[in-house]
């Protein structure tokens, strides 16, 4: 009993040196979390699977010079400088697929389907003023909502969400492991993990990017009361679709949390946004695209 308690004991104890010694903080939030990759293999790590997803991808990216393609690199490009990041070297890429989704890759690779893009148009009819992204009112227009949708992935790369998910993930195993031995059961210590450990944790993953996001695209100048016009669309979306899930069961927290927290957060935003953007760089935000999906 001695030899084992000791055993568990020094296991403890490492595990504890090793958690304190990779303590990170994330920007803009300041919350502490554990990191064990260096900046340098990050990068590395990226560009190797962003290498390997374009080649799965390949047949459906739209090419670069595609208006489209050019208005999300554009627009992805005003929010990521917002972040400097000197060290990314960031690329958006349009895929064309009815899928609403985006996501972003360590190091500044950021990926969006064009579904996503048809979710995000104007009500009227996709009309567009002068060839470009037709404008918006109080909540922004077609430009202003992908910001959002740019500016919350940028937020993941930017804070490291990707790597601090390896870290965590040893975090997890050690949680397993000790509730293993406790109950003697796999089955009961995956759902514990699961349900009290994995899921809760990436929530907060998610809802620190909408706060990192949010304050990227307003610093880039964007309406930032397009975000919560964003998510009443996914929700909308999702509810078309066939329902949500409860938010126990999900990696995210619901539309109707993240509207919530995001309004919660806007008076702070958009008074900044009134006093560094202006009325010129402000209606700027709202033109600027071009084109519709011609490759379809």
């Amino acid at each position: 009993f001695s030899s084992s308690f000791g055993g568990k004991g020094v296991i403890g104890g490492g595990s504890a040196v090793y958690y304190l010694s990779h303590i990170d903080y994330a920007p803009y939030t300041n919350r502490r979390r554990m990191i064990d990759v260096s900046r340098a293999a990050e990068l590395q790590l990226g560009e190797q699977n962003f290498k390997q997803i374009m080649t799965v991808l390949g047949p459906n990216v739209v090419p670069a010079n595609h208006p489209e393609a050019r208005r999300v690199s554009r627009i992805g490009r005003r929010v990521a400088a917002a972040a400097h990041q000197d060290d990314f070297d960031w690329e958006f890429v349009l895929v064309d697929s009815p899928e609403t989704n985006a996501f972003c890759i360590p190091g500044g690779k950021v990926v969006v389907y064009s579904g996503l893009l048809d979710l995000l148009r104007d009500a009227e009819k996709g009309r567009r003023r002068g060839g470009g992204a037709t404008t918006g009112g109080d909540d922004g227009g077609e430009d202003d909502r992908l910001a959002a949708v740019l500016a919350h992935e940028i937020a993941h790369a930017v804070a490291r969400h990707g790597t601090e998910k390896m870290a965590f993930a040893k975090i997890l195993m050690l949680g397993f492991i000790a509730i293993n031995l406790v109950f003697d059961s796999h089955t009961l210590a995956n759902v514990l993990v699961k349900f009290f450990g994995d899921l809760p944790y990436s929530r907060k993953l998610e809802s620190e990017a909408d706060f990192i996001g949010l304050t990227l695209m307003t610093e880039a100048c964007f309406n930032p009361r397009a975000a919560p016009e964003l998510y009443k669309r996914l929700s909308s979306n999702q509810a078309e679709q066939g329902g949500s899930v409860p938010e126990y069961l999900s990696t995210h927290p619901t539309g109707e949390k993240r509207i919530a927290d995001i309004e919660k957060m806007l008076p702070e935003v958009e008074g900044k946004y009134r006093e560094q953007c202006g009325p010129s760089r402000a209606f700027a935000s709202l033109g600027g695209g071009r084109g519709g999906f011609g490759w379809q």
